[in-house]
């Protein structure tokens, strides 16, 4: 799960903004012209957890939509997690970390905005439930919260 990027350009007023979103929007120490970032995916894990399973699941949110999330199953001694996420950004539901930097710089740069929102759900998955029971009960959490995500996230 390492982490590495990169963006290459021959136009000097683009690298210049490009690096000042990855330097949470500054040129200089500690002064900021824009709202930048510098987030790590690796803070998911922590905690000694191991992963056993990564991949994308598809969850009904409405009758007439379904999105897809990231999904990860994770075991520490006899305690099994299974554990959501995807990026909510205007509009776009993004699983992948890389896609997700891309359109934030996309945006910040072509609207000024780098508005958007990790969505993450985990849950303990108990000894006696199957993981066929788990991912029920995810789905169903995350087809209640689509509704409300639009009052806390900016479209």
């Amino acid at each position: 799960y390492g982490e590495a990027g990169a963006v290459t350009t021959n136009n000097a007023e683009l690298a210049e903004k490009i690096a000042m979103l990855r330097d949470h929007g500054q040129t200089k120490k500690y002064y900021h012209q824009w709202i930048g970032w510098n987030g790590r995916m690796d803070g998911i894990l922590g905690g000694g957890f191991s992963v056993l399973k990564s991949e994308p699941y598809r969850v009904r949110v409405s009758p007439d939509r379904e999105i897809e999330v990231m999904t990860m199953v994770t075991e520490k001694g006899s305690l099994r997690m299974l554990g959501s996420y995807f990026f909510l950004q205007k509009g776009r539901v993004i699983t992948s970390p890389w896609m997700n930097k891309f359109y934030l710089i996309l945006d910040g740069i072509l609207k000024q905005r780098t508005d958007g929102a990790l969505v993450r759900a985990e849950m303990t998955v108990a000894p006696s439930q199957s993981m066929e029971d788990a991912y029920s009960e995810l789905e169903e959490f995350i087809a209640k919260l689509w509704p409300i995500l639009p009052d806390y996230v900016p479209n």
